[in-house]
């Protein structure tokens, strides 16, 4: 036997080499259909592996089986299942109904597949389904688990409720103490004539997933909840933070519900939460605001908060983190005032997380016109003072009027920041008059953050006075991906500048920039685009 066939007879390099087989896409995909055949190719060549060779089998099933986007494979293992209802043009999906009585055989060969299960990830809209199921079907599924979890191994179950009527029968018979991570997405699909009955019917669903979650997935330590905006808060006050909070959770993320601050409380206290998100909140029912009675809290353990379209005062939702060990904040949604206020917000976040490594802010647009903000690094003062080790800088400056950024404000975060791995800077395409950066910058962010992996800047203005300036050897640093955002870059002139800075400054940067711009530069002719910084 030669060391090949030795290879081919130990399963894990069996599992490894099918690990990657299953990653081999169905054609060559753009942005836009990447979703649409991907991993198609690889499952069927797995399949096939496993149909052909007896000692390939066990290994391709446990890789076919480890992530499925439907519980219909589970089912169809059972050859008690029928269909009760062909897919029609008038209806998209096949409906199926599983008998009371189920042979044990196939209960055993169900159970057989189903333990190879680590994830099942069911997001799709109800219309995109092929197939659909009767409540009798998951009430005999149950019976037959016998009150235990169909797949003893589901680490990652993520679950989209859509329609009107039904319970989450089909949730349930899934949830097990080996559930570690779980996305519930809600939206209802009949919102347009969502009354005070329906109301009541999705409160209810939502008292009792939630109490299934809580009661059966005792090691949760992800919960993800996504939430139709339009839905009213009297439905999302079925979600009782309080009540169905499990001791085990790192990571909340909540959209479109409500939260007080008595559910703020209750987080609090579960010691090992390390992430929360918060989104788009109602406005009726959350209030945050600080007060006498209502202090800051104090997470343990809280590392990452992201706080996103709130409608409420930004510094008040803040500061009741103030005695977290913060290391990563991001803040969407920030209404721009006047430089004075928005130097003070960045010096009392840089006073109440000094651990911080990591910010992420989004600045709105104001109501009204107000004192134009001048130049970005003496707004970021107060953060360069006090918070020498950020790693990640994202900032959204479109919301901001009159910033401006130019080589100075580059080289003057550059040297106050050292240890950047992530710097991005942009605006909208039509608020982009105040960047005037270029080679200069790009020099000093080679020079003094060596770390620097990821770089994305509104434009890169190249002058003819800075070209002389260009370092005559060859550097030496890793950044491995820029963008830029201005319309610009799509001109002939830019490519050239593009592979300027590969050559002179960023030497590890990918050369040509990518298959969708080079194409873009040779249907196009030189004169059509104006050159960069023109």
């Amino acid at each position: 036997m030669t060391s090949t066939d030795r290879a081919l007879t130990c399963v894990d390099i069996l599992e490894e080499v099918f690990e990657w087989l299953i990653l081999i896409p169905g054609r060559k995909h753009n942005k836009h259909n990447q979703k649409k055949d991907e991993h198609h190719v690889g499952r069927r060549a797995l399949a096939h592996c496993a149909r052909v060779c007896k000692v390939f089998f066990q290994p391709a099933v446990r890789v076919l089986w480890a992530r499925l986007d439907s519980v219909f494979p589970i089912l169809n293992t059972l050859p008690s299942l029928i269909m009760v209802s062909e897919r029609s043009a008038y209806d998209r999906q096949a409906i199926y109904r599983l008998p009371e009585d189920v042979p044990s055989q196939e209960w055993d060969l169900l159970c057989a597949y189903a333990v190879h299960v680590k994830a099942i990830y069911i997001e799709k809209p109800p219309y995109t389904r092929k197939e659909g199921f009767t409540q009798d079907t998951w009430k005999s599924l149950r019976r037959l688990a016998r009150n235990r979890p169909v797949c003893p191994n589901l680490r990652r179950f993520s679950w989209r409720m859509d329609e009107l009527p039904g319970t989450p029968d089909d949730l349930i018979p899934f949830l097990g103490p080996s559930v570690t991570a779980m996305c519930i997405y809600c939206f209802p699909t009949d919102l347009c004539r969502f009354d005070s009955a329906q109301e009541h019917i999705w409160g209810t669903r939502l008292e009792t997933l939630f109490s299934a979650v809580y009661e059966r997935a005792v090691r949760l330590q992800q919960l993800w909840i996504y939430l139709d905006e339009r839905m009213t808060p009297l439905v999302a006050t079925k979600i009782p933070l309080s009540q169905y909070l499990l001791p085990t959770l790192r990571s909340y993320l909540l959209r479109c519900g409500t939260i007080t601050f008595t559910d703020l409380v209750t987080l609090s206290g579960v010691a090992t939460l390390e992430l929360l998100e918060l989104k788009k909140l109602d406005s009726g029912i959350l209030q945050l605001e600080e007060s006498p009675s209502r202090g800051p809290l104090k997470f343990k353990r809280l590392r990452t908060l992201c706080i996103r379209d709130l409608p409420i005062s930004t510094s008040a939702s803040i500061g009741l983190f103030k005695f977290s060990p913060l290391r990563s904040l991001r803040v969407d949604g920030i209404e721009y005032r006047d430089p004075d206020t928005l130097k003070r917000m960045f010096e009392t976040w840089s006073h109440d997380f000094p651990s911080l490594e990591a910010l992420s802010c989004g600045f709105c647009m104001p109501k009204v016109p107000l004192q134009r903000a001048g130049s970005l690094s003496t707004l970021l003062s107060p953060l360069r003072n006090t918070l020498p080790h950020l790693r990640t800088i994202n900032l959204y400056l479109g919301g901001i009027p009159g910033v401006t950024i130019d080589d100075n404000d580059i080289i003057v975060l550059s040297e106050a920041w050292p240890l950047l791995k992530q710097l991005h800077l942009w605006a909208a395409k039509d608020k982009i008059s105040g960047h005037t950066y270029g080679l200069l910058s790009l020099m000093a962010l080679a020079k003094n953050c060596p770390h620097l992996e990821d770089l994305l800047l509104q434009r890169i203005v190249v002058r003819p006075e800075d070209l002389a300036r260009l370092p005559a050897d060859r550097p030496i640093h890793g950044l491995r991906l820029l963008k830029v955002k201005s319309p610009e870059k799509l001109s002939l002139g830019w490519l050239h500048d593009y592979r300027m800075i590969t050559e002179r400054i960023f030497p590890q940067l990918p050369s040509p920039p990518g298959e969708d711009m080079e194409e873009l530069y040779r249907s196009v002719h030189a004169s059509e685009l104006p050159m960069n910084g023109d």
